[in-house]
């Protein structure tokens, strides 16, 4: 029998921590939070084994990190790490948890760290106690919110904009689990677009819309809902976003909740047996039928994880990275505290936080041929959770779904760790942001697929 608990904690980031990642931004630290960030944590065992589903209200978790809470969780709950999953949701309008040095105040975010591992293991060992027997729903939907942002400028420029005729990927998919009685006790909500509604002129410290999809599904049907981003690398808000548009924020995550909403209310259906049972006469004669709720059945819970080598591209040696970083900080740094104008504050961050990517790139693959990526998967009865520590193009989830051997199959990326973009072999071509800020060669997308696939085939098989 599979059992299932859910659980959620505060981890509201400090107001003395940068926020937002825009290279564009003029502000360094958050004049105040529009909502509440949380860790969301599900927690899925039966006879055999427990898995554990982590989303936190972040943008990026570099992988040292995430293995830590994953360490700290197993611990706790006495399991192994490989079975902890944790998942961020990609907001843009979060803290910064960066992997280099250049902080506004690095004691206090070290203390957010530890803060929000603590928080981690405390939701994860309250989800373990709240465990009951439950059965499980997936379903299908769609929603429009996500636009393409792969946009070419009439120069030429290809930027991150807004697209109506690139590709994107308009599925919900939506996963409920509801006791005996039929009560919703959780759900997941999976969508894939970028979290960047409110922009480098946002200085508060927001979830996005994930945070709003949440409660819209929290308040319409019931539940705690764990927000898993898809592959999202080419996909964004359209319109509407890289601004301060609360107003839009709030909309595009209440049209997402919605439908969600609307595709667990459907798959719900699947808990009932339906026959004939008989002739009324009326007015019009009535065929009536019977609804009976299926009682709790066995549900098969399997938990994976593969590395796979992908070949990486070539990059400068750190020292080298470093200097430049640091040498386009101190501008920064000389023209913030200075008060330069605001344009030439932003252009002098744009600059460091370009070398700040290439620094940490460069700590992390100069020197090597290949990378070793984490495929983790999560299969519950016929739906498959896999999560990527890359940001994959749209594409990408799309094939994988197509030809996965679940029903539901829910793919992403930003899951313990991050390693940067992985467009498709064609978007690679063309150019663009992502694949500037892509690690590995241009057949990996390819490469990754069939691993995926791969490995959710034999997952199926037993």
């Amino acid at each position: 029998m599979l059992n299932a608990g859910a659980a959620r904690a505060v981890v509201n980031p400090p107001l003395t921590i940068e926020q937002g990642v825009w290279g564009a931004k003029s502000h360094v630290t958050p004049s105040g939070i529009e909502a509440d960030f949380f860790v969301t944590c599900l927690v899925l065992s039966d006879d055999e084994q427990t898995a554990v589903l982590i989303g936190l209200d972040l943008c990026t978790i570099p992988k040292e990190r995430a293995d830590h809470i994953r360490h700290e969780v197993a611990s706790a709950l006495k399991i192994t790490p490989v079975n902890v999953r944790v998942s961020v949701t990609h907001t843009h309008a979060g803290p910064v948890l960066r992997a280099d040095h250049h902080a506004p105040n690095r004691e206090a975010e070290l203390n957010y760290i530890d803060f929000l591992t603590e928080q981690c293991v405390s939701a994860a060992i309250q989800a373990a106690s709240r465990s009951v027997p439950v059965s499980v729903q997936s379903g299908y939907g769609t929603c429009s919110i996500g636009k393409s942002r792969r946009q070419r400028l009439d120069d030429g420029l290809m930027v991150a904009g807004y697209n109506p005729d690139g590709a994107n990927d308009p599925t919900v998919t939506a996963v409920g689990f509801r006791d005996g009685s039929g009560e919703l006790i959780a759900s997941i909500a999976h969508y894939a677009a970028h979290p960047t509604t409110l922009g480098y002129t946002n200085d508060l410290l927001s979830p996005d819309y994930p945070g709003v999809t949440r409660r819209v599904v929290e308040q319409m049907v019931g539940g705690t809902c764990v927000f898993l981003q898809g592959a999202a690398g080419n996909v964004g808000p359209g319109p509407g976003g890289f601004l301060s548009n609360i107003d839009v924020m709030r909309s595009i995550g209440t049209q997402l909740g919605c439908a969600t909403s609307q595709t667990l209310l459907e798959s719900a259906e699947q808990q009932f047996d339906v026959a004939y049972q008989k002739l009324v006469r009326s007015g019009a004669d009535l065929g009536v039928w019977s609804r009976s709720r299926r009682p709790l059945s066995d549900i098969s819970l399997q938990v994976r994880s593969e590395m796979i080598a992908l070949p990486v591209r070539s990059y400068p040696a750190p020292d080298i990275a470093q200097q430049r970083a640091d040498e386009l900080f101190s501008r920064w740094e000389q023209l913030q505290q200075g008060g330069a104008p605001t344009e030439n504050i932003r252009d002098a961050r744009f600059r460091w936080r370009r070398a700040t990517m290439e620094l940490d790139m460069a700590k992390k693959f100069h020197g090597r041929t290949t990378y070793d990526v984490e495929i983790h998967v999560i299969t519950i009865g016929d739906t498959a959770l896999v999560g990527i520590p890359i940001e994959p193009f749209c594409e990408i989830g799309i094939e994988i779904r197509n030809r996965s051997p679940y029903p539901f199959t829910l793919f992403g990326g930003y899951t313990n760790g991050a390693n940067g973009y992985l467009p498709t072999a064609e978007a690679a071509a063309i150019g663009g942001y992502e694949v500037d800020q892509m690690a590995f060669a241009h057949n990996s997308a390819d490469l990754l697929t069939e691993e995926v696939v791969r490995v959710l085939k034999e997952m199926a098989a037993g």
